[in-house]
């Protein structure tokens, strides 16, 4: 007991000689390390001291408690700039890659169908009735006896099938077409829409099976009868799929624009930009502040950890993205100094009930 007064003592004399400041530096480090404040540093402390002292503990409680406080809102307020970063993401993509969506859609996608359904869109695919204009451009596709002189280059160096060349082969195709009609190796009648052939005959004799496609242009995957809630639910997914993708031509096609794709994406970019840059000023504004309580504590941080970690990773992030951009979506962008209102509105966060 007698040592332990002894020490208290010692301990005594040498805190009774602590500046104002210096006890307020044990106060942050202990703070800091969240320790329990050590009772001596403010019962040697001698009344002349007091004054001072609480002005150094008002410091302190300026920056971790009210300016803390604007800290944490302005560093939410940036998360939701890079939640806007991802729309803007989702905004080019979708932009830029629509048509690519809808190509593969069509051309590997399968709509699932019924075999008793496939049965009855099946014999409707046979049966149908196709004119010659369109059997004879079909047959022109496949055509592979091309002579050298049928080709030509485009201005980008392309080999490409001439226009005369196609009309050519084209009417000889047709010609084939109703020699092979009245020899009755096709089948075919005249319609409202001129000379047709029915599909059955026409696809037996180039020995192909007739295909058969849905409404969507789509191949048909055939599965037992019993799976007709799968191809139903497959059907409304597919549908409201198409109708997302398909708004913006059909409001084009109307001659309406209600969204715009590009000058919304615009927009976005813009606005991510200058949010950016007000956290930013905000940000870079309250460490100004801090550094400048830190002076008052001989270099010194005064900030909790955790409000320095938030401060330090929130502005990192942002100065990341001013100096990267974002890959195809935001170009690199500056950001400002903080201007002497945003300093002097965080100083008086600090300093106002000091």
């Amino acid at each position: 007991m007698r040592d332990v007064r002894r020490t208290e003592s010692r301990l005594g004399k040498l805190y009774s000689v602590l500046s104002a400041r210096e006890r307020a530096k044990l106060i942050v480090r202990s703070l800091k390390e969240d320790t329990d404040e050590d009772p001596l540093v403010r019962k040697t402390m001698p009344s002349i001291q007091a004054e001072e002292f609480n002005y150094y503990i008002d410091l302190i409680s300026g920056v971790n408690q009210r300016l803390s406080a604007m800290i944490a809102v302005v560093c939410q307020e940036a998360e939701t700039i890079f939640q806007q970063v991802g729309w803007l993401t989702t905004l080019r993509v979708f932009e830029t890659t629509r048509t690519e969506v809808e190509s593969f859609l069509f051309i590997h996608a399968k709509e699932p169908i019924t075999e008793s359904e496939y049965a009855i869109r099946r014999g409707q695919a046979e049966s149908e009735m196709m004119p010659l204009d369109e059997l004879a451009e079909l047959e022109s596709e496949h055509w592979d006896d091309w002579r050298p002189d049928d080709l030509e280059r485009t201005e980008q160096g392309w080999e490409v099938v001439s226009n005369a060349a196609w009309q050519r082969v084209k009417k000889e195709r047709g010609v084939a077409l109703r020699r092979l009609l009245r020899e009755g190796v096709l089948q075919g009648k005249r319609t409202k829409r001129g000379l047709c052939i029915r599909a059955d005959t026409f696809y037996g004799w180039r020995g192909e099976a007739v295909p058969v496609e849905s409404e969507a242009g789509l191949r048909y995957e055939v599965v037992a009868d019993s799976e007709g809630e799968y191809v139903e639910r497959w059907r409304r997914d597919h549908q409201r799929l198409m109708s997302a993708l398909g708004q913006f031509q059909a409001a084009a096609e109307a001659g309406e624009n209600p969204v715009d794709e590009k000058g919304l994406a615009k927009r976005l970019a813009d606005r991510i930009v200058a949010e950016t840059q007000d956290s930013w000023r905000d940000l870079d504004a309250c460490r100004q502040i801090i550094d400048e309580v830190a002076d008052e504590f001989g270099g010194n941080d005064p900030c909790y950890p955790d409000l320095r970690r938030l401060l330090e990773g929130t502005m990192t992030k942002l100065e990341d993205l001013a100096a990267e951009g974002w890959p195809g979506s935001l170009k690199p962008f500056e950001l400002p100094e903080p201007r002497e209102a945003d300093t002097e509105r965080m100083r008086q966060l600090v300093v106002s009930e000091a």
